[in-house]
C-alpha cells in the first residue's frame, strides 16, 4: 500500500469469496469518499484534483472487483 502518488488500498485480494467481499467493501469506502469530496461547497482547483484522484481510485477498484467476480464465476461450484 502506498500513501502518496498511488492507491491506498491493497493491490491484491485473495481469489474467492473473502477476497471479493473485501474488494467490494473497499470499493464502497472509496465511492463514499469520492462522493464526499465531490459534494463540497465551492470546489476549488485543489479540491477538484482530490476528486479526480478519488475517481481514479474508484475506477481502479471497480476493475479489481470485476476481475474477482469473473474469477469467481469461472470456478466450478463445489
Amino acid at each position: 500500500m502506498t500513501r502518496f502518488g498511488g492507491p491506498v488500498f491493497p493491490a491484491r485480494y485473495p481469489a474467492g469469496p473473502a477476497g471479493l467481499i473485501s474488494a467490494e467493501q473497499e470499493l464502497q469506502r472509496l465511492t463514499v469518499l469520492r462522493d464526499a469530496y465531490a459534494h463540497q461547497p465551492n470546489i476549488t482547483a485543489i479540491w477538484q484534483g482530490y476528486i479526480d484522484q478519488k475517481a481514479g481510485d474508484v475506477a481502479c477498484q471497480q476493475a479489481v472487483v470485476a476481475k474477482l467476480k469473473d474469477a469467481a464465476e469461472a470456478q466450478p461450484a463445489a
